[in-house]
C-alpha cells in the first residue's frame, strides 16, 4: 500500500472494516480494510504534499467515512466530505470554507456520521464566530471549538458545549434547535471531558468527568475523576448517572476494583486501601459506547503507560484491551 506512516483517529464498523488516514510518498490518504491482504486506498487522486486530513475519520455501517481535509492556499481550503469506501475517490461535500461564495471561513476537525449519513461538524464563520452546525442547520448555534461532536442513528448528538473542562456536555437534537443537558456543574462535576461518546440509540452517553463529593452525594456514587455515563431509565422517566470507572487509591472503592481487607470484614472500610488499573485518564478521548452498554476508554496506570480498556454498565470487571 506504499504506507509510510499512519495518523491517529482510526475508526471501525460493525463490517470489520478499519478505516485510518494513512502517510504516503507525496502526502496523506486515507485508507481501508479488514486485514494487510484488503487494504484499499480510496483516495489516490487527493494525495498532495500541501493537503492534510484531519486525525479523527469516521466511518459508519453503511461503509461511508466522514472526514475533513485541508489544502494550503491563501485562505485555506477546508472540506468535510463523506467519503464512499467501496468506491476510489468517490465522495459527497457536506461543507466547505476557504471561499468568497462559502458561509464559513474554514470547516474544522472531527465531524461524525451516522448510519443515516447525516453529519455533524463544526467551523468558523465568515463573521469570526465559531458554530456546531449538521445539514439541518448549516448557519448553527455558537459554540467556542475545538468541539468534539458525535451524533447518534436516532440522529441527536452529543457535545461538550465548549472548549473548557466546565463547559456543560449536551445531547441536542439534529436541528440543533433544543437540548438536553447531560452533565454540568449543578450536578457537581467540576470538569467534564472534551469527546463524549453516544449509542447508537442515544439512550447512553459516556464522558468523563470530576465530580465533587456533594454531587456523588445526590448521585449516590463515589466523587472525583473518572469514567461515568448517562443512562435513559427503564421507565423513560428520564435519566441517571452511573460511575463506570475512578482513581486507584483514593479511599473510594469503584467499580472494578479490589481492596486490601485489612481487618478481615470482607467490607471496605475507611482507611483500606482501594486498588484498580487506573491512576488518570485522557481527558481530550473519545469514550466510546454501545446499545449494549459496553464502554471503551483509554486510562493511566500506574507505571504512567497509556492503555484502552473495556468496561460494561454495571459490571465489576475493567479489561485492558491494548496498552503502550
Amino acid at each position: 500500500a506504499g504506507l509510510t506512516g499512519i495518523k491517529e483517529g482510526t475508526s471501525v464498523n460493525d463490517n470489520g472494516l478499519v478505516a485510518f488516514v494513512g502517510q504516503v510518498a507525496g502526502g496523506e490518504s486515507i485508507f481501508v480494510g479488514s486485514g494487510p491482504a484488503t487494504l484499499k486506498n480510496i483516495t489516490p487522486s487527493y494525495i498532495s504534499s500541501s493537503r492534510a486530513f484531519s486525525l479523527a475519520i469516521n466511518l459508519n455501517n453503511d461503509n461511508k467515512i466522514v472526514a475533513q481535509d485541508r489544502k494550503a492556499g491563501a485562505p485555506p481550503a477546508t472540506h468535510v466530505r463523506v467519503w464512499d469506501a467501496n468506491s476510489t475517490d468517490s465522495f459527497t461535500q457536506i461543507a466547505f470554507g476557504g471561499s468568497s461564495s462559502t458561509l464559513y471561513e474554514s470547516v474544522l476537525s472531527h465531524p461524525s456520521i451516522n448510519l443515516s449519513g447525516q453529519v455533524v461538524y463544526s467551523a468558523f464563520k465568515k463573521d469570526g464566530s465559531s458554530v456546531l452546525a449538521t445539514q439541518a442547520n448549516e448557519e448553527g448555534v455558537p459554540l467556542a471549538t475545538p468541539l468534539r461532536p458525535m451524533i447518534a442513528d436516532d440522529s441527536r448528538v452529543v457535545v461538550r458545549a465548549g472548549n473548557q473542562s466546565t463547559d456543560p456536555i449536551r445531547l441536542y437534537s439534529y436541528d440543533l434547535t433544543s437540548f438536553e443537558t447531560i452533565a454540568d456543574a449543578n450536578i457537581g462535576f467540576v470538569a467534564l471531558g472534551r469527546s463524549p461518546g453516544v449509542s447508537a440509540d442515544a439512550r447512553i452517553i459516556a464522558f468523563y468527568a470530576d465530580l465533587t463529593a456533594e454531587g456523588a452525594e445526590n448521585l449516590n456514587t463515589n466523587p472525583g475523576k473518572g469514567i461515568f455515563a448517562s443512562i435513559v431509565k427503564n421507565d423513560g422517566s428520564g435519566r441517571m448517572i452511573q460511575r463506570i470507572a475512578g482513581l486507584t487509591g483514593n479511599g473510594f472503592l469503584d467499580p472494578g476494583e479490589t481492596f486490601e481487607d485489612t481487618n478481615g470484614n470482607g467490607k471496605f472500610d475507611a482507611g483500606e486501601i482501594d486498588k484498580g488499573p487506573f491512576t488518570d485518564f485522557d481527558v481530550n478521548s473519545r469514550v466510546n459506547v454501545n446499545n449494549a452498554g459496553s464502554v471503551v476508554s483509554i486510562g493511566v496506570d500506574a507505571t504512567g503507560k497509556r492503555g484502552i480498556y473495556f468496561s460494561h454498565l454495571r459490571g465489576a470487571t475493567l479489561s485492558l484491551v491494548s496498552g503502550q
